[in-house]
Order: C-alpha cells, then sequence, then structure tokens
C-alpha cells in the first residue's frame, strides 16, 4: 500500500470457502483500517455470493473469460467449477434488468469506519446457513 497508489482495492470475499481467499482478504482489510487508508475496498464473490452493493456488467468480455478459466486445468480435473464460476455470473446478470442474457459480477463495497461490523454480521448469517444446510444433510464440513 506504501508502494502504490491505489482508489480501489478488490478483493476476494471473506465469506468464501477457500481458506488463502479469507485470510489475504482479511490481512489487507486489517492493514486498510490501521493505516487510515483512503482507498474504496470491494468484495467480490467467487464461490458464495455477496449481498451485493455494485453490480458490473461483464458480458463483453465473457470469452476472455472462458479463455483465463482454462488456466486451472487442475482444479477443472476435480469439478466443474467453469460451471459454477459462469452460472453465479449468469445469476447476477438477471439484475441487470435487461431481457437478452447478460452475465455480472457482483461487489459489495466496505467503508473504512465499519467493515468489521458488516463482516460479522455476514458471518454470523453465514453460520446460520451452514447451520441450515447440515440440518438438511445437504452439506458436510466445508472449513476442512
Amino acid at each position: 500500500m506504501d508502494t502504490f497508489v491505489a482508489q480501489w482495492i478488490l478483493l476476494p470475499s471473506v465469506l468464501d470457502y477457500h481458506r488463502d481467499h479469507v485470510a489475504i482478504s482479511l490481512s489487507v482489510l486489517s492493514v486498510w483500517q490501521q493505516r487510515g487508508c483512503q482507498e474504496r475496498v470491494f468484495l467480490y464473490e467467487i464461490w458464495q455470493p455477496v449481498p451485493a452493493t455494485w453490480m458490473v456488467d461483464v458480458t463483453p468480455v465473457l470469452a476472455l473469460k472462458q479463455q483465463a478459466m482454462q488456466c486451472y486445468q487442475l482444479p477443472l480435473k476435480y469439478g466443474d467449477y467453469a460451471a459454477a464460476f459462469f452460472g453465479i455470473m449468469r445469476y447476477r446478470g438477471v439484475y441487470l434488468g435487461e431481457q437478452s442474457e447478460k452475465y455480472a459480477e457482483a461487489f459489495l463495497e466496505l467503508e473504512v469506519t465499519s467493515w468489521q461490523s458488516v463482516l460479522s454480521q455476514l458471518f454470523r448469517l453465514r453460520g446460520y446457513q451452514e447451520e441450515f444446510l447440515h440440518s438438511l444433510e445437504l452439506i458436510t464440513d466445508v472449513t476442512h
């Protein structure tokens, strides 16, 4: 943050189920708050939806995103991550309000003064969601 003069910081959502995504986001957010930085911070969703404050139409660059997804050959051997990745963008595309098929990415903008309380509420909601899904035996332990 000393080297670059950024106006925006984009981070993976702390609600994501990938430990590395969560760790990097929490680390950067902590530094952001300690330093009193003025950059705008946005969390983006990968696998877990975020309560979006911004939507970006990515339809014009969809082919480029498909090409980039092919760089992840190892993970793609173990699951249809491409379908999930494009599925969540298609779902978000509905919010663009157009009749034609659109794809969008969602972002949650955080405020330096309130991000910790927002994340606390999100973690609590995620806990309720996981409890509910466990009770229906729809998921197993996803934290390991």
